[in-house]
């Protein structure tokens, strides 16, 4: 039990830094593109948090919403990706 436990740990610093580094890349882009990658990889990085914390609870309630979230963000990205497409067909 206690390598589960030092396992959790190490994986909620991995994505804390992961998110971290994405939230750098979403403030200085430079591109629009490299924003919308971002936000990709940080809705991914919130779905692994809620996965490891639901494993660090027990409760598997937070599967459920972290099922939500990525299906929200796959939405989103193919709305930014169709934006992406359009603009440079446009101009």
């Amino acid at each position: 039990m206690i390598f589960l436990e030092y396992a959790v740990y190490i994986s909620l610093f991995i994505i804390g830094a992961s998110m971290f580094l994405s939230v750098y890349r979403l403030l200085r882009g430079p591109d629009f593109e490299d924003r919308v990658v971002a936000l990709d990889l940080i809705s991914s990085c919130t779905i692994g948090f809620i996965a490891v914390y639901s494993i660090k609870s027990g409760l598997k309630i937070y599967i459920d919403v972290g099922i939500i979230i990525g299906l929200i963000s796959f939405i989103a990205t193919i709305a930014f990706a169709y934006f992406l497409e359009r603009r440079t067909n446009d101009g």
